[in-house]
């Protein structure tokens, strides 16, 4: 499939993205991302970018000619296998060193297998350190019109010199632009569907990938399986995605589009859509099934009161929130001494989205006892809840919405997909585990990126989180006993410094018949703090822990301990979502015994 000359420059000159400022002599890298998504882990065969600062002098310089050679004006990049083996040079495609701006680009030779590796950039004589990087076998990116990774993407039409965009505009270089059509070919353009021996040097491809690599585009979450999905002849890294925009397809300016390869998902971007006839893509409509506009529409995480009496007025409100969390669980088998403590991790993503309607909800809005979800509580105060707690608002209506499917969440290690599914009572879920629940696996600190494709109750909506650094509770043998006379004292590591950390525990007994009494206590610290003590007064309120017979077997019944680090919410518009907020989470629990 050949391709002509312009295209390279577009789509290659786009992985330019800012770096730090020049300040240093001996490199020093600072980011190591793939040349599409701008997240880590690479492909073999794909274009790569180095960021930081001293990686090559002043002035922007290219190959002339292929194959790309492994030195570039005096500077090169290498990978040594962590496992132990030899530096393996790469292909050099640019030297920028312009406006305090430092950054190289390269491809990795098809032949460098998967691995872990470290990076290092030799200027002249001086080397850098070196920075760890993963390869897998394919981590598909798609080249976006900003070079954000994020938004429009960067898609040609019709096989020809015409640039998908909201509207006809005039020309971008030599590129028309206009929104695509349905029945359109589309060619996004990007890099990372894996290996290709005969790309390498320039001259050759090994043709179309659909199949080795169970390669299919995902548009607004339906599959399509590609034209041609593969190398673009003559250009070593840079993938082609050629596909048909379905006869019906929505019509709007944010379809979400994203490539899988061997069951790697891309990042996810937008292409905008229009009637053959239409000079732009309309906008996305209205949500017709939830809350309508509002006029005080607020921009904080929690409502302001105008907001509140507005709902109040209107008789219903619709809210939505969109979470990703870490849990780390701590399990003892207390009938057994001696069994080591079970310890499992994850990492899972979530999202509701719900109308909430009725005569209560004015009370459940501004009522102050029991607290309603928006009070944000005070450090140093402990509360106490019986287990045979009664619903307050027992005139309140809550229906699930649905927000489309799949939601997806994009971070520093790739992108997850959260699907819609239904429970047995027929609300809507959205959930997935999405990692294992451990540094390196997927929620690292760093930014995320939350997107929805929306339906006809829910718009569509983009927004985006910083993970905090990881929350690490300390001293995690000393919580399987819990001395109610002596109070408690946790500590902990990490997590957002501008939020709270939520501390509770439960104990409950059962008597002859069953049924269970106790009760449970929640208590909040500042999360710069590093400790909380929970006092006797209050651990002593919750039963001693107590064996339980049953069926002639006799067990204890633990109670439970956990600590939540929850960051600082961000709150982002939907159409027809009054509220939505995402956040991310760090969560600890035990299984304790009270005495």
């Amino acid at each position: 499939m050949m391709t002509p000359k312009p295209y390279r420059q577009l789509v290659l000159g786009v992985a330019l993205v800012l770096a730090a400022p020049l300040f240093a002599q001996t490199p020093n890298i600072t980011a190591v991302l793939d040349a599409g998504a701008l997240t880590s882990n690479l492909a073999p065969g794909s274009v790569f970018a180095i960021k930081g600062a001293g990686l090559s002098g002043p002035g922007f310089f290219q190959p002339g000619v292929l194959p790309y050679p492994p030195v570039l004006n005096g500077v090169s990049i290498s990978l040594t296998p962590v496992a132990g083996g030899a530096e393996l040079p790469m292909m050099m495609v640019y030297d920028y060193n312009l406006g305090g701006v430092n950054q190289l680009a390269a491809v990795i030779p098809s032949t460098v297998p998967p691995g872990e590796y470290d990076v290092r950039v030799k200027n002249g004589a001086a080397v850098s350190a070196p920075f760890r990087t993963r390869v897998i076998p394919r981590k598909p990116g798609i080249v976006t019109a900003d070079a954000s990774g994020s938004g429009i993407a960067q898609a040609t039409l019709e096989g020809k010199l015409i640039l998908q965009r909201n509207s006809v505009m005039g020309k971008i270089g030599v590129f028309d632009t206009r929104p695509a059509h349905p029945g359109d070919r589309m060619d996004l353009w990007g890099t990372g569907l894996g290996a290709d021996v005969a790309s390498d040097s320039g001259t050759g491809t090994s043709g179309d990938q659909t199949a080795a690599g169970q390669i299919r585009v995902l548009l607004n979450g339906v599959e399509i399986v590609p034209i041609y999905a593969g190398r673009s002849y003559g250009y070593p890294g840079l993938d082609q995605i050629a596909f048909t925009i379905p006869n019906n397809v929505a019509l709007k300016c944010d379809n979400a589009i994203q490539v899988r390869a061997g069951g790697t998902l891309s990042n996810l971007v937008t292409i905008a859509t229009s009637a053959p006839d239409a000079t732009s893509c309309p906008a996305s409509p209205p949500a017709s099934g939830a809350c309508p506009p509002r006029a005080n529409a607020g921009t904080t995480s929690t409502p302001t009161q105008a907001e509140l009496n507005e709902w109040i007025a209107s008789g219903q409100m619709c809210s939505g929130t969109f979470s990703i969390s870490r849990t780390v669980s701590y399990s003892t088998d207390f009938d057994a001494p001696g069994t080591p403590v079970t310890v499992t991790r994850e990492d899972t993503s979530g999202a509701e989205f719900a109308k909430v309607t009725g005569p209560d909800l004015a009370p459940y809005l501004t009522n102050t006892s029991p607290p309603p979800g928006y009070q944000i509580p005070a450090p140093g105060v402990c509360n106490i809840f019986s287990l045979n707690i009664t619903n307050p608002y027992p005139n309140l209506s809550w229906t699930f919405l649905d927000a489309g499917t799949p939601l997806t969440v994009t971070g520093p290690n790739g992108a997850r997909n959260v699907p819609r599914s239904t429970n047995s009572v027929g609300n809507f879920v959205y959930y997935a585990k999405t990692g294992a629940g451990t540094p390196g696996n997927w929620m690292d600190s760093g930014r995320y990126t939350f997107t929805g494709p929306g339906s006809s109750a829910v718009g569509s909506f983009t927004g985006s989180l910083v993970v905090p650094a990881e929350f690490v509770v300390t001293n995690t043998s000393a919580y399987a006993t819990i001395n109610r006379a002596s109070g408690l004292t946790v500590t902990w590591t990490g997590g957002d410094p501008d939020t709270l950390v939520f501390i509770n525990g439960s104990s409950y007994v059962a008597d002859q018949s069953g049924k269970l009494t106790g009760a449970a206590f929640q208590c909040y610290e500042n999360n710069t703090a590093g400790r909380f003590t929970v006092p006797a007064s209050v651990l002593q309120q919750l039963p001693a822990s107590a064996a339980i017979s049953a069926g002639g077997f006799s067990f204890t019944m633990p109670g439970s301990l956990g600590l939540s680090s929850i960051s600082k919410a961000v709150r982002a518009p939907v159409p027809g979502i009054d509220i939505f907020t995402l956040d991310s989470s760090y969560n600890y629990s035990f299984t304790s015994v009270y005495r």
